[in-house]
């Protein structure tokens, strides 16, 4: 996407999904939701380079005994 808002919301969501439980369990809620959205408009910020730099991965897993 080259929306800056919508690149700033995919890096901070992908952020909090593999960190939030772990940085909500050491600085609590309140403060987890206020760091992501701090990383959230510094990755509004730098959308140009992050733009770049992401891309979509995908994983196709055969689950088949045959």
């Amino acid at each position: 996407p080259h929306d800056r808002r919508a690149v700033g919301r995919r890096v901070a969501n992908t952020q909090r999904s593999l960190f939030g439980p772990l940085v909500a369990a050491h600085v609590g809620r309140a403060l987890t939701d206020e760091l992501f959205a701090r990383m959230e408009r510094r990755a509004e910020e730098l959308s140009n380079e992050l733009v770049d730099e992401m891309g979509v991965h995908y994983i196709v897993c055969s689950l088949s005994l045959v």
